[in-house]
């Protein structure tokens, strides 16, 4: 299985890069992992919808069309535990799945007509800016690995 973060993206912070990098790297050790920053511009004089419904667009015309499952990082998506997220994880390894490809959304967020099929999820009550909310995926991903390895991480 290969894991795909899909991030839209328009600024980068060296102090997010530089811990991102790190469990990137280690998640390497238990599958591929591939982040792709998109960076669809926009003009300043776009509407809040205008934007969301055009960063939406470009983000789905990015993805792979098939053998892959999709997640959509979103403010009213479902919520997961470490071990729950764990679960569900290792259910898509054991099923088959080739990608698992999640989707984060820029400040605005996703223009939510567009996304209404696909599966949400949330990783917090707050709403985090897309480095940080890249960063904690990353890092429960790798805490996912580990729990499924019996590796001493999770507590």
């Amino acid at each position: 299985m290969k894991i795909f973060i899909y991030a839209v993206s328009k600024e980068s912070f060296t102090y997010y890069e530089k811990a991102f990098t790190e469990f990137e790297n280690r998640i390497q050790h238990y599958c591929k992992l591939e982040c792709v920053l998109l960076n669809p511009k926009t003009n300043n004089s776009l509407s809040v919808e205008e934007i969301k419904k055009l960063e939406t667009t470009f983000l789905l015309r990015q993805l792979p069309s098939k053998d892959a499952f999709f997640f959509f990082l979103d403010e009213n998506g479902e919520r997961f535990t470490t071990m729950s997220f764990t679960n569900f994880v290792q259910r898509q390894m054991q099923s088959g799945v080739k990608n698992l490809c999640f989707c984060i959304g820029g400040r605005y967020g996703w223009d939510a007509e567009q996304i209404k099929g696909f599966n949400k999820i949330r990783l917090s009550d707050f709403v985090l800016p897309h480095q940080l909310a890249r960063l904690i995926l990353t890092e429960q991903l790798y805490r996912v690995f580990t729990i499924v390895n019996h590796q001493n991480y999770h507590h």
